[in-house]
């Protein structure tokens, strides 16, 4: 571009225009190509990663003891297996093509500006700091909300759950309107999480169109005295504005990433925190020893049994005593 001003464009030579747009074309061409082949990639990638990720995590709670899904609830089960499998899938997605391309637009575009012009590259730094300083506040602020999204929509999970399995109980006792509301007030708690959520996310733009914006006015005003000055042509200046746009929309890409990371770090300390838990058949002691075979005819007896589930401080059960006879 800078050629096609300062050489084509100064000299009207349309020969030579018409040489430079066409490789030009041809340049964007094959961007469009291989970008299309890079979005078929990652997302065959992640969409392979999100069903085997699904199926360990399935896997595992089928094999858990019940402690662990006391203690983590059916509906956050739920919610592990399905939504929050999910968000890791879609950031991934999202990672493959963003932070492959990001850098290497950032990178390239600092390169090139320097090579432009040392002074006016100063500028982008300044631009760059502002952006990295505010999107690094709002995504401080960011993680405890969506721990707290992730809670409430295991709740409402819960209601939702326990509503269906237990509708004729439910209705049996007239309980229609008391489980409405208990339903209205889970799904109010995860509306207002998630406005909370994204009133946080929507300083994104502003953060990011203001350090833009005022990056571009003072490359405008300080490039424009350049040119006066005949220190700079007018080609290298539009070159100049198109380096710093590539930067900066690759922090653009960059934020847009960012914006759907904290959601999935939660979703997957969640999914983590599931497959670390033992399995029953992991948790088999290896210094049992094997009982000889017993005779009929068989009988079990118990007396005076007390159970009490882990993590509670009472028991259930208290001064259970009964024999059971083989076959009855």
């Amino acid at each position: 571009m800078s050629k096609l001003v300062d050489i084509g464009i100064v000299n009207q030579d349309l020969d030579y225009i018409y040489k430079l747009g066409i490789m030009m074309l041809s340049v964007a061409l094959i961007g469009a190509v291989c970008s299309a082949v890079a979005s078929y990639f990652s997302a065959e990638i992640s969409s392979r990663f999100g069903e085997t990720l699904r199926e360990r995590v399935y896997e595992k709670v089928q094999s858990v003891g019940l402690p662990v899904v006391h203690n983590m609830g059916v509906s956050s089960l739920i919610t592990r297996t399905t939504h929050d499998v999910t968000q890791v899938q879609n950031v991934l997605q999202m990672f493959l093509r963003v932070m492959l391309l990001a850098p290497v637009m950032c990178v390239g575009g600092v390169v090139m500006a320097l090579f432009q012009d040392v002074r006016l590259s100063s500028v982008i730094f300044v631009g760059v700091l502002m952006l990295v300083v505010g999107i690094s506040l709002i995504m401080r602020n960011v993680f405890p909300v969506f721990q707290t999204v992730q809670k409430q929509m295991d709740r409402l999970n819960l209601v939702v759950r326990e509503g269906l399995t237990g509708i004729r109980v439910i209705r049996a006792f007239h309980r229609i309107k008391w489980e409405k509301e208990r339903f209205h007030h889970a799904n109010a708690a995860l509306r207002d999480a998630y406005i909370q959520a994204h009133k946080l996310m929507s300083l994104n733009t502003p953060v990011i169109m203001m350090a833009f914006n005022l990056s571009m006015i003072f490359i405008l005003w300080y490039g424009s005295n350049l040119v006066a000055d005949r220190e700079l042509q007018i080609g290298q200046l539009m070159a100049f504005i198109q380096y710093t746009t590539m930067i900066l929309i690759s922090i653009v890409l960059f934020s847009m990433l960012i914006g759907t990371l904290p959601r999935a770090i939660v979703s997957a300390r969640r999914i983590t925190e599931l497959l670390a838990e033992e399995s029953e058949r992991d948790a088999d002691r290896t210094d049992g020893q094997f009982l000889p075979v017993i005779q009929s005819p068989l009988t079990v007896e118990f007396r005076d049994v007390t159970f009490r589930y882990p993590g509670t401080d009472r028991d259930v059960l208290k001064g259970i005593s009964f024999s059971a006879k083989e076959g009855k």
